[in-house]
């Protein structure tokens, strides 16, 4: 199932294939997907993804952030560990 935000929002806790945030959102949880795309801002705990993150603007987690890759063109914040 793919997830969209378009201005604000958030994603509960669960599994994902496609995560795109455009302006503000917030994930609630462990969160698994295939891809986090995010435009804007983007507050996290946990996250795993099989494929990439992608941030143009800022992302922050308080918990340990792994994927296969990572891209910011902006500002990434990981409490945790950052895994690739």
């Amino acid at each position: 199932m793919d997830t969209r935000i378009s201005g604000s929002g958030s994603v509960s806790a669960g599994e994902y294939e496609n995560i795109k945030i455009s302006g503000s959102g917030r994930l609630q949880g462990f969160v698994r997907c295939e891809s986090l795309h995010v435009s804007g801002s983007c507050h996290g705990e946990r996250l795993e993804c099989k494929k990439d993150v992608k941030v143009s603007g800022s992302g922050k987690f308080d918990g340990d952030v792994s994927a296969n890759s990572i891209s910011v063109s902006g500002y990434l914040s990981c409490n945790g560990s950052a895994r690739v």
